[in-house]
């Protein structure tokens, strides 16, 4: 009878899982992914890969990536995929929202074929992801490194499974070739990634005694980096020699809260730590049963869960370390960039909760279900507020003030220009950038506006500042100035 009602439960519980949990919360996911997408102005990383895959041939696109830092494959899709939607905010934002929703389609598919909690639990919890649901609302590569992550990962463990079972499957190793390039060509912490995932296996095939392996596995990795080798010369050339980014911070613990909080969100809520609730009760479930835990981790017996709990900690734990040595001669950490390890981090997590954490299946279920919504709707209550710079409110602001005036910036007019190009009433409206001479701004073109006249001057904060100097000398020749902000932009209204 016992055994009867645990079958009967089990189906229960798995046909909970996929007809109800599993459309719920993928709604969910497409919801957050989707709605008001075009509601924040693309800011100016955006418009950088927008206006380069704009161009009407791909040569002429491959060519602006020729001294851009980051790898092509996203301004090579997204090229393709302006030249069949367009390039407006919603269709181009709509590529990393595909990806997004993607790489949750891709955890339904293995939740589906392993029924594992975990792999359920990482589903939920990248589902309410805030790294993964912001970048899937962005026109930049982030989202598309995800889901290329979420792939390199899955077929590492398979290898490690596959290893530790005496098999040679070299479609996997194919498929994780191609997973780790396609990271590689995405974002050049795709390729560390990749670079630790090797590394990894290394260490774990030697500890298994599994030699005959280690050639099929430097046979891969050499493979990976020919296919890679058009980029090498970035990595050697150019990388070193750019200039450090202000906003960028200096390695430290403030990483380690980077990475948890793009991947679960760790503000406060209304004041109250939740995370830290989170964790204590995280904390104390892992040591009510933590007899039981330690006694399975000592079990010398293999499980491929619980060697997937070792080898996903390596990657975490190394990866994070040798980037923040990298940091300390050049500062490269970011929470977008630690985007790479958001699933792997989630998997870690999910294992130990389906591990260690005391309560039962169906209540463990409940409280992940609880904490990811709790997680999505705290972050979304200001998600939709504008920041960083609102290039499609300031066009919209001068287009109702400069109507018949000049408007001139310092530089990079041409992000400003698309919205007005997106505007149907900006009767050809648009930004010209200031006239030089000598390195200094020519303030000729100043005589030739009629007394009375208004001239408008845009600049971003984070791209094409006037310089104090510059543009004291151009207030020097007018009757009146006017500074407006509108999000991470000044507008300076001058009267001729």
């Amino acid at each position: 009878m016992n055994n009867k009602t645990g079958v009967r439960f089990a189906l229960s519980y798995e046909k909970v899982s996929l007809y109800v949990i599993i459309p719920v919360f993928l709604l969910i996911g497409i919801y957050f992914r989707t709605h008001n997408i075009d509601i924040q102005s693309l800011w100016a990383d955006e418009l950088f890969s927008v206006l380069n895959s704009s161009l009407p041939n791909l040569s002429d696109t491959l060519k602006t990536f020729e001294q851009e830092t980051n790898p092509p494959l996203h301004g090579i899709i997204l090229h393709y995929w302006i030249y069949y939607f367009s390039n407006s905010p919603t269709s181009v934002r709509s590529l990393s929202a595909f990806f997004g929703i993607l790489s949750l389609l891709v955890l339904i598919i293995k939740f589906y074929f392993s029924k594992k909690d975990s792999d359920l639990y990482s589903f939920l919890f990248l589902s309410a992801s805030f790294g993964a649901v912001y970048y899937s609302q962005e026109a930049r590569s982030y989202s598309m490194l995800v889901f290329f992550s979420i792939l390199t990962t899955i077929w590492f463990l398979k290898i490690a499974k596959n290893s530790s079972e005496k098999r040679n499957d070299y479609k996997t190793y194919g498929l994780f070739i191609l997973f780790g390039t396609l990271a590689s060509y995405t974002h050049y912490f795709g390729l560390l990634y990749s670079a630790h995932l090797y590394f990894v296996l290394s260490v774990y095939l030697v500890l298994k005694n599994e030699f005959r392996q280690i050639p099929i596995l430097i046979t891969a990795g050499v493979l990976q980096l020919l296919l890679y080798f058009p980029e090498i010369y970035k990595l050697v050339f150019l990388l070193p020699q750019t200039d450090r980014i202000s906003w960028i911070p200096s390695t430290g613990i403030f990483v380690f809260f980077e990475i948890f909080n793009y991947t679960f969100f760790l503000l406060p809520y209304k004041g109250i730590q939740v995370i830290l609730i989170c964790f204590l009760l995280y904390s104390v479930s892992i040591g009510i049963n933590f007899k039981a835990a330690i006694s399975y981790l000592k079990d010398k017996s293999n499980s491929p869960t619980k060697e997937n709990l070792y080898l996903l900690g390596g990657v975490i734990l190394l990866f994070l370390s040798t980037t923040n040595i990298i940091s300390i001669y050049k500062p490269v950490l970011t929470g977008r960039n630690l985007l790479v390890l958001s699933y792997p981090l989630i998997l870690f997590i999910s294992i130990t909760i389906e591990i260690f954490v005391k309560p039962k299946r169906n209540i463990k279920l409940a409280l992940v279900c609880f904490f990811s919504l709790f997680f999505i709707f705290s972050f979304t209550r200001s998600y939709y507020k504008p920041f960083k710079e609102h290039y499609k409110q300031t066009v919209s602001f001068l287009l109702h003030e400069a109507k018949g005036s000049s408007i001139y910036s310092y530089g990079e007019d041409r992000f400003f220009n698309y919205y007005f190009q997106q505007m149907p009433e900006h009767n050809h409206m648009r930004v010209l950038e200031f006239p030089k001479k000598e390195n200094q701004l020519d303030l000729e073109i100043l005589k030739a506006i009629p007394k009375g006249r208004k001239i408008f001057l845009v600049e971003s904060n984070m791209q094409s500042v006037f310089p104090e100097a510059e543009r004291v000398r151009i207030e020097k020749q007018v009757s009146s100035s006017q500074m407006i902000p509108i999000w991470g932009i000044k507008v300076y209204v001058l009267t001729k």
